[in-house]
């Protein structure tokens, strides 16, 4: 039995014996009799008693007297069997949807595929670190000659000279020197007067 059908024939029997409790109550009230006075027998509801009909009086013999009093009604028979069950009740909305499962194992890995085309160039690289310094090469050909400077500011005056000899008279001269180094030297020497 379902839980639907259990409730339905429960809460009919309770129906039912409330009905009869009720319909005893006004019974036993109307009639008379109290509660404790009327046991409840397993049989039906006894017929209504019906007055007897009252025949004419006859002058010979002794007087005949009026009917009694209707009797009180009997008691409420015993309830009915439960009745049948109900119909079956519609199906619930359906449920949530449950929790994912757990990943499964991982598989096997698959078969090495086919070696792919070939990539393109990537970018140059930075310029690698500086090597050792190489053997000094041979002397390059000489240049051309600069521009002359501007004159340096005068030195210190020197101690004194030689003394030149007559004829002769001490002065700075400009030389030209090409060895060691190629460049020009202001000397002091004795020149010849006269020049």
């Amino acid at each position: 039995m379902t839980p639907f059908r259990a409730f339905a024939s429960y809460s009919l029997v309770v129906i039912l014996l409330v009905m009869a409790f009720t319909e005893r109550s006004l019974l036993e009230t109307y009639a008379g009799v109290e509660p404790a006075d009327q046991p409840i027998a397993p049989t039906t509801s006894a017929p209504t008693a019906t007055p007897a009909p009252v025949s004419p009086p006859i002058s010979n013999g002794p007087a005949t007297g009026s009917p009694g009093p209707t009797g009180p009604r009997g008691p409420r028979g015993p309830s009915g069997p439960p009745g049948q069950p109900g119909q079956d009740g519609s199906n619930g909305d359906p449920g949530t949807d449950g929790q994912p499962g757990q990943n499964g194992v991982q598989g096997v890995p698959g078969i090495q595929g086919e070696r792919g085309l070939p990539g393109l160039h990537g970018l140059q690289g930075p310029p690698g670190e500086t090597g050792e310094q190489g053997p000094e090469g041979p002397r390059g050909v000489r240049g051309i000659q600069g521009p002359k400077g501007e004159p340096g500011e005068p030195g210190e005056v020197g101690p004194p000279g030689p003394t030149c000899p007559p004829g002769f008279t001490g002065a700075q001269v400009s030389v030209h020197q090409r060895e060691p180094v190629d460049r020009n030297l202001i000397i002091f020497a004795c020149v010849l007067d006269g020049q």
